[in-house]
C-alpha cells in the first residue's frame, strides 16, 4: 500500500512566480500584466499598454504585448561578431565580413515549435520572449517575430 503524500510546489513554479515579480519591476506601473492562457501554450502574459494621464488616472492605449518567459538561474553571455546585411526582405542573406560588430549575446535555446506556433500568429501579433535571469534579478527581451522573419528565416529558411 502506497502512502498518501502533500502536495508538491515545483521549483519552476517558483521561479515563474519570481519571473513575474521582476518583470512588473521593471515595467511602467501603469501597465497591467495578465497571466495568459492555462495551460500555456507558448503565451505566458499579455501586457496591456497605459498611458498616464495625469496623477490621478492613467488611459489605456489599446496596445498589448503577447510574452512568452522563460526563467533560468543565470544567464550565460557570450560575445559574438555580427555582420553587416544587405535588407533581407528586399534580397537573400548575404553577410558583409570586411565589417563587424563583437556585442554581447544571450545563448537561449528555444524549441523549434514554439519557433513554428509564433511564426504562425504572423505579424499582427507581438511576440515577445522574455528571459528573465533570477540569480541576477534581470529581464532580457527580443521581438520574436523580428527574429524569424529578419534572421532566423532569411540566414536559414529550413
Amino acid at each position: 500500500m502506497q502512502r498518501a503524500r502533500k502536495k508538491k510546489r515545483s521549483f519552476q513554479h517558483i521561479m515563474e512566480d519570481d519571473s513575474y515579480s521582476l518583470i512588473k519591476k521593471y515595467i511602467p506601473k501603469d501597465w497591467v500584466i495578465r497571466e495568459f492562457n492555462k495551460p500555456d501554450y507558448g503565451i505566458d502574459i499579455v501586457i496591456e499598454l497605459f498611458d498616464r494621464i495625469n496623477s490621478d488616472y492613467s488611459e489605456t492605449l489599446g496596445e498589448f504585448l503577447f510574452v512568452q518567459v522563460k526563467s533560468i538561474e543565470e544567464v550565460k553571455i557570450k560575445k559574438e561578431k555580427i555582420y553587416s546585411t544587405k535588407n533581407v526582405a528586399k534580397i537573400r542573406w548575404e553577410e558583409d565580413k570586411s565589417e563587424f560588430m563583437e556585442i554581447d549575446v544571450l545563448k537561449f535555446p528555444i524549441d523549434t515549435n514554439s519557433i513554428y506556433s509564433f511564426q504562425t500568429l504572423g505579424a499582427s501579433i507581438c511576440v515577445l520572449l522574455f528571459v528573465v535571469d533570477i540569480e541576477n534579478d534581470e529581464v532580457y527581451f527580443i521581438c520574436i517575430n523580428d527574429y524569424i522573419d529578419k534572421y532566423l528565416m532569411p540566414k536559414n529558411p529550413d
